[in-house]
């Protein structure tokens, strides 16, 4: 194709790559077409990415109905093993002991079996709670200070304390408390809506558009945006 001079209409050598025309030295433009059409062809090839707006619908697959009910069950599990070691070590105490009456250590053992299913019952039911929808209200962070004991001596050990206030549509409030991380407490800005799912006591945000990493629903840890399935547990994650 050939080229002419924009300024006084002469014909340009096409393998000239001078910027000047050579007859009226009017300064000149090189457009590469080539360059263009790369462009084009590379957007028309870039996979579609999803816009990770929205809830997902990943609770509702069967794999994660699945991992609910063995999270259900293992909670009742370790409850009754709990119990039981309860009741066992403070008969034994008892028996053994001098300083305990085994009447004493039974009944002690007992109550405390007894305080596991209870805990226990709460929790299952908890887990079958309807699903929670909220917004993020409000975020402190602070520095606190509480006193360990290491045997005989007393120890300040200071930590932060990160907390994320959420609030439901019908006024009900939750709140995301944890020590010394930060990784929740940067994630959530105030505005985004968030989801509780129940059945893993964890959250899930609306919004994960601008986000390089996404929390796991079911172990927890941190993992890239771009993977579909957690690094750590293979659970599908929720996008």
């Amino acid at each position: 194709m050939s080229k002419f001079c924009s300024n006084c209409g002469a014909q340009l050598n096409e393998n000239d790559n001078s910027n000047f025309c050579s007859n009226c030295g009017a300064g000149l433009t090189h457009k590469s077409t080539t360059g263009a059409e790369n462009t084009n062809q590379e957007q028309t090839n870039k996979p579609a990415q999803r816009t990770l707006v929205g809830w997902s619908d990943a609770c509702n697959k069967p794999e994660i109905i699945r991992i609910a009910g063995k999270h259900k069950k293992h909670a009742v599990i370790f409850a009754v093993i709990l119990s039981a070691l309860f009741i066992i070590g403070f008969t034994i105490a008892g028996f053994a002991s001098d300083e305990l009456e085994p009447g004493t250590a039974i009944l002690i053992g007992c109550g405390l079996a007894l305080m596991m299913i209870v805990i226990s019952l709460v929790r299952v039911n908890n887990m079958k709670k309807p699903i929670w929808d909220g917004r993020v209200v409000n975020k402190t962070e602070k520095r606190k200070t509480k006193t360990e004991n290491y045997g005989d001596d007393e120890h300040l050990v200071h930590y932060m304390e990160y907390t994320v206030y959420l609030q439901g549509a019908d006024g009900s409030k939750k709140k995301i408390r944890i020590q010394n991380n930060r990784e929740w407490y940067d994630y959530l800005n105030i505005g985004d809506y968030v989801r509780y799912h129940p059945s893993f006591s964890t959250y899930e945000k609306y919004d994960k558009s601008h986000d390089s990493y996404i929390f796991c629903n079911i172990c927890g840890k941190k993992n890239d945006i771009r993977e579909n399935y957690c690094c750590f547990c293979k659970s599908l994650l929720f996008k």
